[in-house]
């Protein structure tokens, strides 16, 4: 059971909750007790381990010291790391039978006041240093602020409220000047100005007249509409690229080019027979690393009520295989006839709100996977 908080808690904290759970359960306790959480976090953060192993206190006589708080009289076990030894209550050492093994989860036991509070007491330091998860860190100045007998051991190991909340704001600190620092470039251009994603649309057929191209230009226009976003409109059936040979043996410097310095795409296709055009599988197919690591956002276009939804399904495997990341939502123009006017006036309203949301996925995806190209190593 995690405890309820208006935060969410990260791996290592929901990791120590685990180990409380598993120490209680050995020290055949009724419910979790702050002294649970502590053993939970030596076992859980080393740095806490550590600065424990580094005073006059041994983790066996800290164990000691909680069993006999709480009354348990099961064996104590070093949290020692690698040890893989049990010590019985005379001093006597009894092997574990798999000592590599994972401990099996510990039966569900119920929180105590004490550690009730503590889990508060944590969210309320995650909050005040602006944290948008409740750690390790936070949960052992919970420790602190509750009178336990977890908080006089750790108070007897040097281990002060005040002095625990400086050591905590300053690594939070030091933690969000080097982000800032790393996504310096992501974040600015050279002039000091957020730098504006390039996101074309691609008119996915060459076939005149259709009405995919209302549906195109329709995308295009609300692309162009976000300051954040450059653009250009890409007709393939414009692109002139011959179709006597296939790959990229016949690159388009131009399509190259627009590729390159694209952060993310959007595709506009209509469903024929089921699937897509042959002509944008030949265009696509003429780049690849061009793509790698960037962001797709596919819309289909059909007659029919279903809005291209069996192309998206069709080309899905395509763009993956060219190294794009496809977003989970996509715009699907159905009975595009009902939906466009002659002149390319867009008659269903709810497309506006169903395209911004597809814009808003889309811009995330792109920033992420731009910040990634730029600052992670492959």
């Amino acid at each position: 059971m995690e405890p309820k908080n208006i935060l969410p808690y990260t791996e290592n904290a929901r990791r120590v909750i685990f180990f409380a759970r598993y120490e209680a359960a050995e020290l055949g306790s009724a419910n979790i007790a702050p002294e649970h959480i502590l053993l939970g976090l030596l076992r859980e953060n080393k740095s806490l381990l550590d600065r424990f192993l580094r005073s006059d206190a041994s983790l066996d006589s800290i164990r000691t010291r909680i069993e006999e708080a709480s009354g348990g009289t099961s064996p104590a076990v070093s949290l020692s790391a690698g040890d893989d030894s049990r010590q019985t209550s005379a001093g006597r050492p009894e092997r574990r039978k798999n000592p590599r093994k994972k401990p099996m989860a510990p039966p569900e036991l119920l929180l105590g006041d004490e550690v009730q509070r503590v889990f508060t007491h944590a969210g309320e330091e995650a909050t005040r240093l602006g944290a948008k998860n409740i750690g390790t860190e936070h949960l052992l100045l919970g420790l602190l602020r509750e009178k336990s007998v977890a908080a006089g051991i750790l108070r007897d190991n040097g281990f002060e409220l005040a002095g625990a909340r400086e050591e905590v704001s300053q690594a939070a600190q030091q933690t969000r000047i080097a982000f800032s620092q790393k996504a310096a470039p992501y974040q600015q251009s050279s002039t000091g100005t957020e730098r504006k994603l390039n996101i074309p649309v691609i008119l996915g057929t060459p076939r005149q007249g259709a009405m995919s191209i209302h549906a195109a230009r329709f995308i295009y226009g609300q692309v162009t509409e976000r300051p954040e976003i450059s653009s250009e409109f890409i007709d393939i059936g414009a692109l002139g690229i011959p179709v006597n040979d296939a790959g990229q043996s016949i690159k388009s410097a131009k399509f190259s080019a627009s590729m390159e310095r694209a952060d993310a795409l959007i595709i506009v296709t209509p469903e024929y027979n089921h699937s897509f055009p042959g002509l944008l599988k030949h265009v696509l197919d003429t780049c690849l690393k061009e793509y790698i690591h960037k962001a797709v956002g596919i819309a289909g276009v059909s007659t029919g009520s279903f809005g291209g939804a069996r192309v998206i399904e069709h080309l899905l495997p395509v763009v993956r295989e060219l190294g794009l990341v496809c977003i989970f939502t996509d715009v699907n123009f159905g009975n595009v006839n009902q939906t466009f006017d002659s002149t390319g006036h867009l008659l269903d309203q709810a497309f506006v709100k169903r395209t911004d949301d597809f814009l808003n996925e889309l811009i995330w995806m792109a920033k992420t996977l731009r910040y990634g190209r730029e600052n992670i190593a492959k």
